[in-house]
């Protein structure tokens, strides 16, 4: 004897129990999928943003800090210590030829890292700057030399 049982509550009494564990088990089964593919997109994108933060933010700014350090006690010391006659002016142009070969070495290194679009026009103003205070500097060493 065949039982139709019409609309859709009857349709799970009607199935075996073994059929019912199977659906359970298939539901379970895509609910976990779907909450993994959901936590390892969510992982990516929240490692993407930590290494946004890190190698975009905090290794630059340590490079530039670095950049800044090597004006004010590998170029400035080097200028006062020539104007008070502590250095000869042969060991002042090495010097300084010497600091503006790090600070150019760095600067590359720190264009050589990502960056965002919204940092260009500040990467463009660093630039001109460090190749003014450049210019600045080689006439400063030139003088040194033609002395």
């Amino acid at each position: 004897m065949i039982y139709v049982l019409k609309g859709a509550p009857y349709f799970m009494e009607s199935l075996k129990l073994k059929t019912k564990l199977l659906y359970l088990l298939m539901s379970v089964a895509l609910g976990l999928l779907v909450v993994g593919f959901v936590g390892y997109y969510n992982l990516l994108t929240m490692k993407r943003n930590v290494d946004t933060l890190y190698f975009g933010s905090m290794i630059p700014l340590t490079e530039l800090a670095a950049i800044n350090t090597a004006y004010h006690h590998e170029l400035e010391s080097n200028v006062y210590r020539w104007q008070g006659k502590v250095i000869s002016d042969d060991e002042f142009a090495r010097n300084i030829t010497l600091g503006l070969t790090n600070i150019d070495q760095m600067w590359a290194n720190y264009l050589s890292h990502h960056k965002r679009p919204e940092e260009t026009p500040y990467i463009a103003y660093t630039d001109k700057r460090i190749n003014t205070i450049k210019r600045y500097f080689e006439e400063v060493r030139s003088l040194a030399s033609s002395y």
